[in-house]
């Protein structure tokens, strides 16, 4: 349990030299938005990202229906992105809990 108070005082620590800098607080705040991203992707995805789009959508610019536009094979980009950092979270959280054993 000795671990707790030192690992919150490394992070606060950390927090605070990032905040500290300009470049930090853009990091953070990205951080933040992936993370809303990923806890809400249900929410904030367009489509299936899975789902094929018709023929009509391959290779599309930006648009209201597709935020970033499509890819090759007619999916929606930003439901991709959305639903793909789930994933990554995931892994890196899985990652570094492990590291810390």
């Amino acid at each position: 349990m000795k671990k707790l108070p030192a690992l919150y005082n490394n992070l606060k620590s950390l927090f605070l030299l990032l905040w500290s800098h300009g470049m930090g607080k853009i990091g953070l705040v990205l951080i933040c938005l992936i993370l809303v991203a990923a806890l809400f992707s249900a929410h904030l995805g367009t489509v299936n990202p899975q789902n094929a789009g018709k023929r009509e959508e391959i290779l599309q610019a930006p648009s209201a229906a597709h935020w970033l536009g499509t890819d090759d094979l007619g999916r929606d980009i930003w439901s991709q992105i959305v639903f793909g950092s789930r994933v990554s979270l995931a892994i890196g959280l899985i990652t570094a809990g492990l590291m810390s054993l």
